[in-house]
């Protein structure tokens, strides 16, 4: 796995070249958001840390773990299995016969889930 966040990490470095270390934080939270959007947001972060890692070594700073942090723990928010929690409340939820359909998660989700993002956003920008 490590090869492949060298790699991973090479590709957003080489792709992002001439823009400001908040944008490379910016694309690794929005990265790590979306995949753990339909991974589970404990994974996500376990498998891009290497990447962060590698880009430290690059010369960036310690500070898009910022951007791993926050996308890996919010994106998983957006979908009932993009978190632990969420897999668990929806597991409780059907234990009390109460359904609880994506559909119905995205409409009570969608908002606060978009909002935490864009400040999160916001903050990996200084």
């Amino acid at each position: 796995m490590a090869g492949s966040a060298v790699k991973t990490a090479y590709l957003i470095a080489t792709s992002t070249l001439g823009l400001s270390e908040s944008a490379l934080r910016e694309i690794l939270l929005v990265a790590t958001a979306f995949a753990s959007t339909f991974l589970d947001n404990l994974s996500v972060i376990v498998a891009f840390t290497p990447v962060a890692q590698s880009l430290v070594y690059a010369g960036a700073s310690t500070n898009v773990y910022w951007g791993l942090l926050f996308g890996g723990v919010l994106g998983g928010n957006f979908t009932p299995i993009g978190s632990t929690a969420n897999i668990v409340a929806i597991g409780l939820c059907e234990k009390a016969e109460f359904r609880v359909s994506w559909k119905d998660w995205f409409k009570l989700v969608l908002a606060p889930t978009l909002i935490q993002v864009l400040i999160a956003r916001i903050c990996v920008l200084f």
